[in-house]
């Protein structure tokens, strides 16, 4: 569910003719892995004037901390309903194992997440969902209708699978996880350390 995507060096940024707008502009530099932390993401772009002041806005952002934006990266601005996690790593004593629960710039914060083996079965998988709070609100509460769960769960299964049969990924997240008005379900941000 991974959703779509333009990048736009900074100077090309001016002749966007791609993506529909509304939409999401993000600034990207290897070295920053926390877009957020420095104001590097506008939401909902209704146009050309509002991009182009984005761009301008989130440059001054990466520059007051001695970056410099190497592109842009442009994404359809989707309401969100809630945000979640799905992420793994290796552990040195456990091997490879699997994360999910609450996501977002606050995942931290919160810290609504659980953690297993990545060698999970499809009842460790509804555990991991039944175990946060998050889960529990996406499985449709106080007159919410569910979001979709088959898919959710596939999504923790294959991510796991991923883990398990590259061997060169030391960690991954998916973070945010966008769990929409409609309740589909679209990978926003996603990224992938190598060993």
């Amino acid at each position: 569910p991974i959703i779509k995507n333009e990048l736009a060096k900074p100077e090309d940024l001016k002749n966007h003719n791609g993506i529909n707008y509304p939409l999401v502009l993000k600034g990207i530099n290897k070295e920053v892995i926390h877009k957020s932390e420095l104001n590097a993401v506008k939401l909902d772009i209704r146009n050309k004037e509002e991009l182009l002041k984005a761009a301008e806005e989130i440059q001054n952002n990466f520059t007051k901390y001695n970056f410099e934006v190497e592109e842009f990266l442009l994404q359809p601005f989707i309401k969100l309903k809630h945000e979640v996690l799905i992420g793994g790593f290796r552990d040195p004593s456990f091997g490879p194992v699997i994360m999910f629960g609450t996501g977002g710039k606050y995942v931290e914060v919160i810290c609504d997440t659980t953690i297993k083996s990545a060698y999970v079965s499809d009842n460790d998988i509804n555990e991991m969902i039944d175990s946060t709070v998050i889960g529990k609100i996406l499985k449709g509460v106080r007159g919410e209708a569910p979001c979709d769960i088959n898919k959710l769960k596939e999504i923790i299964k294959s991510s796991a699978q991923m883990l398990i049969e590259n061997k060169n990924i030391s960690e991954f997240d998916l973070n945010p996880l966008i769990i929409s008005q409609d309740n589909s379900i679209h990978a926003v941000d996603i990224r992938i350390k190598w060993e």
